[in-house]
C-alpha cells in the first residue's frame, strides 16, 4: 500500500509541470507568475516535511485528504488564489511523501538505499502516468478532470485511515533518529549534503516542470510535448529501478552521482538544441534517466547522516526556488532557453563540489595513515 501511495504522490506532484501550457492559457499567466505556482507547490512540500504527528500512517491519510481537497479546489479556483491552493497542495504531498520514505527507511534498516531508489522508482511510474491521465481527460474538460483527480487521494486517504484503525500498533515518528550525532558530521560534508539535496530535486523539478512548455513554445503538437513529458518521468522510473539493481551489488554511490550528473548535463544541453519530434522525444527520456539516480543516491546518504526532515525540507527548497528562479529568468530575459541554463548550472556546481568533495576525503584517508 505504501508503495501505491507513492506511485499516486508522483503522478500528483508532476501534473502541475504537465497541465502547465493549459493553465498558463487559461488564467492567462507570463513565466514569471507561472514560476510562482511551482514554488507556492514546492514550498508547500518543504513545510509538509516539518509536519509531525503522532503516526505514520496517520499523516499520510491527512496529506492524502488534503490533496484531495486541493485538487477540487483548483478546479474553480479564480487565478487570485491559486498559489494558495497549491501551497495547500504541496503541504498534503510532503506529509504524505516524506512520512511514507521515512517509514520504508525505518523498515529497510541497513539496505535504505535500496529500498529507496526501488521507492523512487514507483514515484517515477506515477509521474510517467501523469501526462497520458491529462492528455486523456482534457478532451472533456481541464476543470472535469481536476474533479476526477479529487477521488484517487481520497481513495488513498480513506485506505490509510482504515489500515491504521485495524493495526493495534501505531508506527511513531519519534523512533527515527540519526545515526550519528549532528556535531559529529564535519561542517563541509554537511554543506556538501545539502548541495546535493538541494539540487538533485531542483535539478529535477526545473527540468521536468517546464520541459512541456519549453516543447509546446518550440511549435510542436501537443501531443510531442506530453509524450516527452512522459518519457522524462519514464527515464527515471527506468534508471531508478537500475539503480535498485546495482546497489545490490555494491557499486560506489559517488561514482554513480558523478556519471549521473555528467550524463544529465550532456542530455540537458542536448534538450535545448533539439528541435524535430522524434529527437526531442528521445532526449527527455535522456533526461529522466540522468536525473533519475541523484535523488535516491542523494536521500540515502543524507538520511544516515542527518536528521531526516531536515534533509526533506532542504530538497524542498530546491524543488521550490529552482522552478521559480527559471521562470523569473525566462520573463526577465524573453527566452525560456536560457532560463532552463539554471538548472545546467546547478549540475555543474554539483559536479564540481561532489568531485572536490571527494578527493578532500581522500586525501584526508591518505594523511591518517
Amino acid at each position: 500500500m505504501l508503495h501505491a501511495g507513492f506511485m499516486l504522490t508522483g503522478a500528483y506532484t508532476t501534473f502541475l509541470g504537465t497541465a502547465l501550457p493549459l493553465l498558463m492559457t487559461r488564467w492567462h499567466l507570463r513565466d514569471s507568475q507561472a514560476g510562482t505556482l511551482f514554488f507556492a507547490q514546492f514550498l508547500g512540500s518543504m513545510c509538509g516535511a516539518f509536519l509531525k504527528g503522532r503516526s505514520l500512517p496517520r499523516m499520510i491519510a491527512l496529506g492524502f485528504a488534503l490533496v484531495a481537497l486541493c485538487a477540487g479546489m483548483l478546479a474553480v479556483a479564480p487565478p487570485i488564489v491559486a498559489p494558495l491552493v497549491l501551497f495547500l497542495s504541496g503541504c498534503g504531498l510532503g506529509m504524505a511523501m516524506t512520512s511514507t520514505s521515512v517509514r520504508i527507511e525505518q523498515i529497510a534498516s541497513g539496505a535504505s538505499g535500496n529500498a529507496l531508489a526501488s521507492l523512487n522508482a514507483v514515484w517515477a511510474a506515477g509521474a510517467g502516468l501523469a501526462p497520458w491521465l491529462l492528455l486523456t481527460g482534457i478532451h472533456r474538460s481541464l476543470t472535469t478532470f481536476l474533479l476526477a483527480m479529487m477521488i484517487p487521494a481520497a481513495l488513498a486517504a480513506g485506505s490509510v485511515l482504515w489500515v491504521v484503525q485495524q493495526a493495534a500498533v501505531p508506527h511513531m515518528i519519534d523512533g527515527v533518529t540519526s545515526r550519528l550525532p549532528p556535531a559529529a558530521l564535519p561542517l563541509p560534508y554537511a554543506l556538501l549534503l545539502i548541495l546535493l539535496s538541494f539540487g538533485a530535486v531542483g535539478v529535477e523539478t526545473g527540468l521536468g516542470g517546464w520541459m512541456t512548455a519549453y516543447i509546446a513554445r518550440a511549435g510542436l503538437a501537443a501531443v510531442v510535448s506530453t509524450m516527452a513529458a512522459s518519457c522524462f518521468w519514464f527515464g527515471l522510473l527506468l534508471s531508478r529501478a537500475l539503480l535498485a539493481l546495482l546497489m545490490t551489488r555494491r557499486t560506489s554511490a559517488i561514482s554513480v552521482l558523478l556519471g549521473a550528473i555528467a550524463f544529465t548535463f550532456g542530455a540537458a544541453c542536448l534538450l535545448l538544441v533539439s528541435t524535430a519530434p522524434v529527437p526531442i522525444i528521445f532526449v527527455a527520456l535522456l533526461c529522466g534517466c540522468g536525473v533519475g539516480p541523484l535523488y535516491p543516491l542523494v536521500l540515502a546518504r543524507a538520511l544516515a547522516l542527518m536528521r531526516g526532515r531536515a534533509v526533506f525540507a532542504v530538497a524542498g527548497l530546491g524543488a521550490a526556488f529552482v522552478p521559480l528562479t527559471t521562470g523569473l529568468i525566462s520573463q526577465g530575459v524573453g527566452s525560456l532557453e536560457v532560463g532552463l541554463l539554471l538548472p545546467l548550472s546547478l549540475l555543474l556546481l554539483m559536479f564540481f563540489a561532489l568531485f572536490l568533495g571527494r578527493l578532500g576525503i581522500r586525501e584526508t584517508a591518505e594523511v591518517q595513515r
